[in-house]
C-alpha cells in the first residue's frame, strides 16, 4: 500500500498499487524491470569472472617470467660455484707444491749448515 503513496499515481487508482506490488510498472510492461535486474547481475558476474581470468593469466605470466629469471640465476650461480671450486683446487695444489718445496729447502744440507752458522753468530 505504501508504494501508491510514493508514486505519482492518482489516489483512487488501486490497480497501479497492485501492479507496483506485483512488479509491474505504470506503463503496463510486466516483468521488464525484473529482466533487467537479472541481466545486470549476470553481466556484472561475467565482468568479474573475465577480470578474474585476466588477472589470473597476468599472474601466471608473471610467475613464469619470475621462474625463468630464477632458473637463469640458479644456472649462473652454479657456474660461479664450479669456477670457484676449480680455483680453490688450483690454489690448494699450488699451496701443496709450495709446502713440498719449503720442506725440501728446510731439509737440505745447505740450509741446515747455514742455520748452524747463524746460531753460532747469534743471528736467527
Amino acid at each position: 500500500m505504501a508504494a501508491g503513496f510514493l508514486r505519482a499515481d492518482p489516489p483512487g487508482d488501486r490497480g497501479a498499487v497492485e501492479r507496483a506490488e506485483a512488479g509491474a510498472s505504470t506503463t503496463g510492461r510486466v516483468g521488464t524491470s525484473a529482466t533487467r535486474g537479472a541481466e545486470a547481475p549476470l553481466e556484472e558476474l561475467l565482468g568479474r569472472a573475465t577480470a578474474d581470468a585476466d588477472r589470473a593469466r597476468a599472474e601466471a605470466a608473471l610467475a613464469a617470467e619470475i621462474r625463468t629469471r630464477l632458473e637463469r640465476e640458479v644456472e649462473r650461480l652454479e657456474r660461479q660455484l664450479r669456477d670457484a671450486e676449480a680455483e680453490r683446487l688450483e690454489l690448494l695444489a699450488r699451496v701443496e707444491d709450495r709446502d713440498r718445496l719449503l720442506s725440501r729447502i728446510f731439509g737440505s744440507r745447505s740450509w741446515r749448515f747455514t742455520q748452524a752458522l747463524r746460531r753460532l753468530l747469534g743471528r736467527r
